[in-house]
């Protein structure tokens, strides 16, 4: 039984890397997908050998940014799987599922569309939205299982705090024209950073 369970995770594991893998691919070079879609290495400053202007700079930091959530998002979901021994064989896995290929896709977007920040910032308002849902569903999973713990309903605390952070960062940049886009790119990065840090540690008094 335990061996049917671990070729399970790890057919699942192979899936979402798969995923993973090609959302960077796509992101970096999305004319594989036909149309108008072009990416990093088809700007000129690339294709000329120059050195980046200034808004080219910032479309880097952008990318970066994208790069940054998709990989931290790897790693996190790697570690949480590997800690908490879950299983996908009811309805509560079957949607974790979906929102596990949803959030791969996303990324995917977000290296697509580096140079729309007001885009990108705006996914990772929804990408957070997702990660609470995610959260809540391991809530239910480990409480059904009698295994609920403090540390994982504080995961969840965790993500709602720093979803209502990209929240107001948005509303200050978009809505109210409060921060400049290389604030809150800047600010982006370091919550993205920040969140993964906080999922496993405390970096504030209360949690």
């Amino acid at each position: 039984m335990s061996n049917s369970i671990s070729e399970e995770k790890e057919s699942h594991l192979e899936f979402i890397d798969f995923l993973f893998t090609g959302s960077i691919g796509v992101g970096t070079l999305p004319e594989i997908l036909g149309g108008d879609f072009n990416g990093i290495l088809s700007e000129s400053w690339v294709t000329q050998g120059q050195m980046p202007l200034s808004p080219d700079l910032f479309y880097i930091a952008s990318l970066i940014l994208g790069v940054l959530t998709l990989s931290l998002s790897w790693y996190g979901y790697h570690d949480v799987m590997r800690r908490m021994k879950i299983r996908f064989e009811d309805l509560n896995g079957m949607f974790r599922f979906i929102i596990d290929i949803s959030l791969v896709l996303l990324y995917a977007v977000i290296l697509i569309k580096f140079k729309m920040f007001k885009v990108i910032l705006a996914i990772l308002v929804l990408i957070f939205i997702l990660y609470f849902i995610w959260d809540i569903f391991i809530c239910c999973y480990k409480k059904k299982k009698g295994e609920l713990t403090g540390e994982i309903i504080r995961g969840a605390g965790v993500t709602l705090f720093w979803l209502v952070c990209f929240v107001i960062l948005w509303f200050l940049t978009f809505h109210i024209n409060f921060l400049g886009l290389w604030c809150s790119l800047t600010l982006s990065i370091l919550s993205v950073v920040l969140y993964r840090i906080h999922k496993r540690i405390k970096i504030f008094y209360i949690f």
